[in-house]
């Protein structure tokens, strides 16, 4: 009996360890969870410091106007206000310019796509959305130059009669032009 009762005992003992063992591998302990934590913060913020210099918005914020020096009255606020816009607006013509040429791109490839792999559902799929997605494209743009002007006439009733009110009103079109940029780097074409 005592020999039963010692094997059982043991027995109990080696699967006990060999429960906590596997318990232990399966589930990691909470050293190795902040660990490795610590390790894909590290690498999110390594990546973080690679920028792209040719982003529209890192051009604009980057682009040091001689303006900025005298700016300190109404009239030069405003004046450097305009410089900015102009400049911001270049950067715009230039994104919507760049999608739509993404856009022509990708339904010519589509096209040929149709014409090489005839009955290939996946080209005909993609040249359907591409050219629905260029002219909604294209109207949103309308729109949004449409919203703009209404905007920009919004800010402008909100300081009429204030000596710099060209200058909040040109940057108040500088942040909503920012915002439509981020909004087209967004969406693209379908591959």
């Amino acid at each position: 009996m005592k020999k039963v009762v010692i094997i059982s005992l043991s027995l109990n003992i080696l699967l006990l360890g060999t429960i906590i063992f596997m318990y232990n591998n399966y589930f990691p302990n909470k050293k190795d969870i902040v660990k490795k934590e610590i390790i894909v913060r590290k690498e999110i913020k390594d990546n973080d410091s690679i920028i792209d210099k040719t982003d529209p918005i890192y051009v604009y914020r980057s682009q040091k106007f001689s303006c900025d020096t005298n700016a300190g009255s109404s009239i030069g606020y405003s004046l450097c206000s305009m410089e900015k816009l102009r400049f911001i607006d270049n950067l715009l013509n230039g994104v919507v310019k760049h999608r739509l040429k993404e856009f022509d791109e990708y339904i010519k490839r589509n096209k040929e796509g149709v014409l090489k792999a005839k009955g290939n559902s996946y080209f005909v799929n993609c040249l359907r959305i591409n050219i629905a997605s260029k002219e909604n494209f294209v109207r949103s743009q309308k729109v949004w130059e449409e919203m703009r002007v209404l905007n920009s006439e919004e800010i402008h009733l909100g300081c009429d009669g204030g000596s710099a009110c060209g200058g909040i009103t040109n940057d108040g079109e500088i942040k909503y032009v920012l915002e439509r940029i981020e909004k087209i780097k967004v969406g693209g074409p379908c591959f």
